[in-house]
């Protein structure tokens, strides 16, 4: 229940935070997941670079690149990556959202697809 409250109050805070333009939408910059050679990934792609209950916060860094973190005081933390959609908006921009849990674990992970724009 507090893996689940927690994943609802990081999906509010990216929300909040997209919203704002504080997450960078550049495919290179932070937040958007690519190898160490610089070549952007898919979303699909860098999510199964990462495993639950494996992966460490190194590892993730090193995987996908520098992300949004968002830290919580319980040592918990949230990174994001984004890839912007079609029309450069972040609604339409699909997420990456990693859970890591206190000791540095990844607990969790959602792949949030982009919204199409309705006119």
């Amino acid at each position: 229940m507090k893996t689940l409250l927690s994943l609802i109050a990081a999906a509010w805070l990216c929300t909040a935070c997209a919203s704002s333009g504080l997450f960078a939408t550049s495919p290179q910059g932070p937040g958007a997941a690519h190898t160490a050679s610089g070549q952007a990934l898919a979303p699909q792609a860098a999510m199964d670079l990462v495993a639950i209950g494996k992966s460490s916060k190194a590892e993730v860094a090193v995987a996908l690149g520098p992300a949004v973190v968002i830290p919580f005081d319980s040592g918990k933390a949230v990174w994001v990556y984004r890839w912007p959609g079609a029309d450069q908006t972040s609604r339409a921009a699909t997420e990456l959202v990693l859970l890591f849990d206190a000791s540095g674990l990844l607990a969790n992970v959602r792949l949030r697809p982009g919204y199409a724009r309705h006119e």
